[in-house]
């Protein structure tokens, strides 16, 4: 019997992408039980993809040797570009070669077979929670560039090295600079800027 409690599970609809029909039958069994969503299980990259259009599954368990021209990495990249869809890994496989071509994809885990049913529940649970925090995080973002855009003054900030990341339209009408002009360059460069008190 599972010892996990089912209370501090997300609700989520998981698609499993395995080559091997009986591992991939048993994890969808182990999710199921966890109160997990499988909506389906792929076993090539061409079938994962068609997939995720079909379910748009809210994470992915991917193998990495799976059927097909592209293996679970390639699958994966193509994934993060067109789909924006968290993935974890789920492998067999943890040589220096594969994790280098694997962490580029950006995955939120990356878990060694055979795995720990306590492990795999709680990779998923953060991998499911960091997404969330992140789509939270660009909203916040968005909702702060339109504001800041729609302001009748001029905005212009920078990190800081002094490069400027951000030019509000207005403060593109007052500099007669775009954004595109001046974006990373460093404020010093861009503006005359003077000391208040040497005016130097």
């Amino acid at each position: 019997m599972h010892n996990i409690s089912k209370k501090f599970i997300m609700k989520a609809n998981i698609l499993i992408v395995e080559d091997e029909s009986i591992v991939a039958q048993d994890l969808q069994f182990i999710l199921e039980d966890l109160g997990y969503g499988v909506p389906a299980i792929a076993n090539s990259g061409k079938s994962a993809l068609e997939k995720v259009v079909e379910y748009q599954p809210d994470l992915i368990l991917m193998d990495i040797r799976i059927i097909g021209e592209m293996d679970g990495i390639n699958t994966a990249k193509i994934i993060l570009q067109r789909f924006d869809i968290p993935v974890v890994y789920l492998t067999a496989h943890a040589d220096e070669e594969t994790l280098s071509r694997a962490k580029v994809t950006a995955p939120y885990g990356y878990i060694i077979k055979p795995f720990e049913e306590c492990d795999l529940h709680t990779t998923i649970e953060i991998a499911l929670y960091k997404y969330q925090q992140e789509q939270q995080l660009k909203k916040n973002v968005q909702w702060l560039k339109t504001v800041l855009n729609s302001m009748g003054d001029g905005v212009i900030t920078a990190d800081q090295q002094g490069n400027i990341t951000f030019l509000n339209p207005a403060a593109e009408s007052l500099t007669r600079l775009s954004f595109k002009q001046i974006l990373g360059k460093r404020a010093a460069e861009v503006f005359m800027l003077t000391d208040a008190n040497t005016r130097n």
